[in-house]
């Protein structure tokens, strides 16, 4: 069993965060590529590949029906037009059921439901060493 966030890969580490995301929120893949990111920290320097598009590289090959990838939207709140589970219009409905609320057809209201990834959450479910958070 991994003790440390260095022994999961890039994809296990953003689907145990994605696991955590309450139904009626969501987060940005950004959110997420910064907390692994913040969290993966050795020397001052952020490992290589880390970012946005490789997170959802990672939701979009999960194969997990159990990782709420649907909870996941871009950084203006757009949903993914390509969702793995069955396209935009299946992510949009699974949000909707979930209390998610809508500014328009493609976007949600991250002011209403945007969730705070905090330290305290990524710690309990990484095993993560709190003198390596900055």
């Amino acid at each position: 069993m991994a003790s440390k966030t260095t022994d999961l890969s890039f994809n296990d580490k953003v689907h145990r965060l994605v696991k955590q995301i309450p139904k009626g929120k969501v987060v940005t893949y950004g959110q997420i590529a910064i907390a692994i990111a913040r969290q993966t920290r050795l020397g001052g320097h952020l490992q290589t590949g880390l970012g946005a598009r490789a997170v959802g590289n990672a939701l979009h090959s999960n194969t997990d029906s159990n990782v709420p990838c649907h909870r996941v939207v871009d950084r203006n709140g757009r949903i993914a037009l390509s969702h793995a589970f069955g396209g935009w219009k299946e992510q949009k409905r699974r949000l909707l059921t979930e209390g998610v609320r809508f500014r328009d057809n493609m976007h949600v209201d991250l002011e209403q439901c945007k969730f705070t990834l905090g330290f305290a959450v990524k710690c309990r479910e990484f095993s993560f060493d709190p003198a390596l958070k900055k």
